[in-house]
């Protein structure tokens, strides 16, 4: 069986990229290319976890803030960032 294991909730990809910066603890200035965008695109895009609650009980219990985090440090980790 194929899972998507998520929250539910949706999070724009602006506030994503705004939480890694957070956590890298660097500055970028956001522009949106307007010229990029596609008319036909979602607008929202939200995954569903009902499968995974109603077959196995799963439940969301890591919040994105400490994934990220999580990913961040193991990505450093690998790469021997970290001090």
């Amino acid at each position: 069986e194929i899972y998507n294991i998520c929250s539910g909730i949706g999070i724009p990809l602006k506030d994503m990229i705004i939480k890694m910066c957070s956590i890298l603890k660097i500055k970028i200035e956001l522009v949106i290319d307007e010229n990029l965008i596609r008319p036909q695109d979602n607008k929202i895009i939200v995954g569903s976890n009902r499968k995974i609650r109603n077959e196995i009980g799963w439940e969301p219990t890591i919040s994105i803030d400490d994934s990220l985090k999580d990913i961040v440090n193991n990505w450093q980790q690998k790469i021997g960032v970290i001090h």
